[in-house]
């Protein structure tokens, strides 16, 4: 089984992105007009829940056997959370510091939130769930890496940059 095959799944909902210069596997809303966490906070909406539902052992399968396949070590499961540069609080500039800090706070509670569905999943072995614990990690990133750098004005991007990543890293 590969990742393809993981999250490749007929869901009208979930755009699917592989990108190999970053390693990532990137998660947004099908719609551009639509997000996978309600605005603002970092409840996931029913559809990446759905989404997520179906994913959340096979990827913890596949990262699995990959990190068997390395003979037990070098191989972690990062989950990134992204957003876009609006201010979360009236009055926060777009793009600016404080806007990066409040960003920062939900791309990580978002980053986490999905961690913590994958790691809830009562079908998990116990060897996969310390697994999971232990190759496993969550971090967000703020509107640090938009899907465009340098375009913070530009809010035609935001859509691409509010997202999910999954990253198979080597360490």
């Amino acid at each position: 089984m590969e990742y393809k095959d993981i999250f490749y799944l007929d869901d009208p909902n979930i755009s699917v992105e592989f990108n190999s210069d970053r390693g990532s596997i990137i998660l947004t809303h099908h719609n551009p007009q639509k997000y996978l966490f309600a605005s603002g906070k970092d409840t996931m909406e029913v559809v990446l829940e759905r989404y997520l539902y179906n994913i959340r052992k096979p990827l913890v399968i596949k990262t699995m056997e990959l990190w068997k396949e390395h003979n037990y070590k070098n191989v972690e499961l990062r989950i990134e959370g992204h957003t876009d540069p609006n201010g979360l609080y009236r009055g926060t500039k777009r793009g600016s510091d404080e806007s990066f800090l409040q960003n920062l706070d939900l791309s990580s509670r978002r980053a986490n939130r999905v961690y913590n569905y994958i790691l809830g999943n009562k079908s998990l072995t116990v060897e996969q769930r310390e697994f999971a614990k232990k190759n496993m990690i969550s971090v967000g990133y703020s509107f640090a890496h938009r899907v465009q750098q340098n375009n913070v004005g530009n809010e035609k991007l935001d859509p691409s940059s509010r997202r999910i990543e999954f990253r198979i890293i080597s360490k």
